[in-house]
């Protein structure tokens, strides 16, 4: 049987160029740079009738919405090119019934003899993209202040007159950032909302999500893969498509009845460097839903204690 393996070295975007990477080179300098503006709201708190003051802070603080603007756009964006990228992989034809039809042309997921090796600029292509969406979600986690300092921005905003404000925004656009902002992993979160209906539309691209965490974790279990480099792509991207799989599918990246290969995955994030183990378990942990519930194996929860 021939083995699945991935090369990174040879994967180029060829005919799919979906990915806006000059999107993610912006947004992530963006959000990870942006401070923290407690001051500002505590001395436009104190005082409530200067107008100077508040104009001040509405200045300052209206600094937080190109930030969440950005990662809503980016967000959005890396959903669309998950989805269409998955579609490709698997040469899903859009209807809304799976038929023989969609047919399984690029990646062997039901036993056929094509291999999704042969497509790896695709899978590089998603894996690249998943993994600039932990990097801005995991930036997010570190800065809760962002969501404070917008929220207060809204609030002042009523304080200043329509004409001299800079930022123009609606309530609903302003309810929808809040919302994205409020989950743990934005990115991921919106990522799982495309996913979700579309994986009960077609098993197939859900198989294809699973295939690329299963296949990423057996070229690390088999030593495939050896360069610390590789190695650590390789267990990021195989994490990030369990989370992803885990907030999309109705089985989860954990239960018996997942096609996750949820023991060797886990396992394999042995041979990860100290601060890459510890920052992917804790997506495995935190960062999905069935990670915790009864039918996720006692086994597999030892693992990543």
């Amino acid at each position: 049987m021939q083995r699945k393996f991935l090369r990174w070295d040879e994967a180029e975007k060829g005919e799919l160029e979906l990915i806006h990477e000059q999107e993610a080179y912006n947004v992530i300098p963006l959000i990870s740079g942006y401070e923290e503006k407690s001051h500002i709201i505590k001395r436009a708190i104190e005082n409530p009738h200067d107008s100077a003051v508040q104009r001040e802070a509405y200045r300052t603080l209206a600094l937080t919405v190109p930030v969440m603007k950005g990662v809503q756009e980016f967000a959005n964006t890396s959903a669309k090119c998950i989805l269409e990228t998955l579609q490709y992989l698997v040469n899903f034809n859009g209807n809304s019934n799976e038929h023989s039809s969609n047919k399984l042309t690029t990646i062997g997921i039901l036993g056929k003899p094509e291999d999704i090796t042969k497509k790896s600029y695709l899978v590089k292509l998603l894996g690249d993209l998943m993994i600039a969406t932990y990097e801005i979600d995991t930036i997010k986690m570190q800065k809760p202040h962002i969501l404070n300092d917008f929220s207060y921005f809204r609030r002042i905003s009523a304080k200043i007159p329509v004409k001299e404000r800079q930022v123009a925004l609606s309530d609903t656009e302003a309810s929808t950032i809040s919302m994205l902002f409020g989950q743990a992993m934005p990115c991921a979160s919106c990522i799982a909302n495309t996913l979700t209906n579309e994986f009960e539309r077609s098993e197939s691209l859900a198989m294809a999500m699973a295939n690329i965490a299963n296949i990423c974790g057996a070229m690390v279990h088999r030593h495939d893969v050896v360069e610390t480099s590789d190695v650590e792509y390789c267990l990021k991207v195989m994490t990030l498509a369990m989370v992803i799989f885990d907030l999309s599918h109705r089985s989860g990246s954990f239960r018996r009845s997942s096609p996750i290969k949820s023991r060797t995955n886990v396992q394999v994030l042995k041979y990860a460097q100290p601060s890459t183990k510890v920052k992917l378990s804790d997506s495995l942990k935190y960062n999905t839903r069935s990670f915790n519930s009864d039918s996720t194996p006692m086994d597999i929860k030892r693992a990543l204690r």
